[in-house]
């Protein structure tokens, strides 16, 4: 899955999070987070599983983030990010098959 959702701070983050787990989607890219360092403590509350993200330096713009459900049994293998808050790539291992996912 993946959704541009234009900031996820106060109550649109838990009902984008409960609309994910509704569908049961094991992994979603998010785009335009508008997460910086300092907001990813509470991006992490009312999402069980993993996130990562690529931070913006600006709480009005970019930022991209996956997402992975809780329980989802993959292995990270590496993880690059840009300097801007636009890239996300992380290599996993998931049921013995190397997945490639860039957002």
């Amino acid at each position: 899955m993946s959704l541009n959702v234009r900031g996820l701070r106060g109550n649109k983050r838990h009902t984008v999070y409960r609309w994910l787990k509704e569908h049961k989607f094991h992994i979603c890219l998010l785009q335009e987070t508008y997460c910086t360092k300092g907001f990813a403590p509470r991006m992490k509350k009312g999402w069980d599983g993993d996130i990562m993200h690529s931070f913006s330096a600006s709480p009005h713009s970019k930022g991209v983030s996956i997402l992975f459900s809780k329980g989802l049994p993959y292995k990270l293998i590496s993880k690059h990010t840009d300097s801007d808050g636009r890239i996300i790539l992380v290599n996993i291992e998931f049921n013995g098959v190397q997945y490639s996912i860039c957002n």
